[in-house]
């Protein structure tokens, strides 16, 4: 279920510039060259790189809606019990209502604003982000990382 590859690595990088393009992210000269921003331009690559491999995977699909919505669905490998069994997280195009959520955690709780930024997108919510386990908490905080550079 979890590792054979259904798309080529061509296909499923066409799908995550997809993405980029949407939001108009440059993972290369949104950065300058600031130790910080050295930093943050290998962690917005490695995200890339993951994110490419679990569209390989089938794990993500990027779609542009009939209203030029992107919707990125992420298949979970590990069901979420405690909502109803879900199996996916449909994940709509980031606002500033979605960024608000991160209010919500306290100042230094970095995991907890990413979080509730993933839940405010997403619409699940906080609390079903925190139950993601594993490769899906990855995808998931790997998407983030990309979303906060809108």
């Amino acid at each position: 279920m979890g590792g054979d590859i259904v798309i080529s690595k061509e296909t499923a990088e066409e799908q995550v510039e997809l993405m980029l393009d949407y939001y108009d992210i440059d993972l290369v000269e949104d950065f300058d060259e600031s130790e910080d921003s050295q930093e943050g331009r290998g962690a917005a690559l490695r995200s890339y790189q993951q994110l490419v491999k679990d569209t390989m995977k089938g794990r993500l699909s990027f779609v542009l809606n009939d209203e030029n919505d992107l919707i990125i669905t992420q298949k979970l490998r590990f069901p979420i019990k405690s909502a109803n069994g879900l199996e996916q997280i449909v994940y709509k195009p980031v606002t500033g209502r979605s960024k608000t959520a991160m209010k919500a955690a306290s100042t230094n709780d970095h995991a907890g604003k990413l979080y509730a930024f993933l839940g405010g997108v997403s619409g699940q919510g906080s609390q079903v982000i925190q139950e993601l386990k594993a490769t899906d908490l990855k995808t998931a905080e790997c998407l983030g990382l990309i979303f906060l550079a809108v």
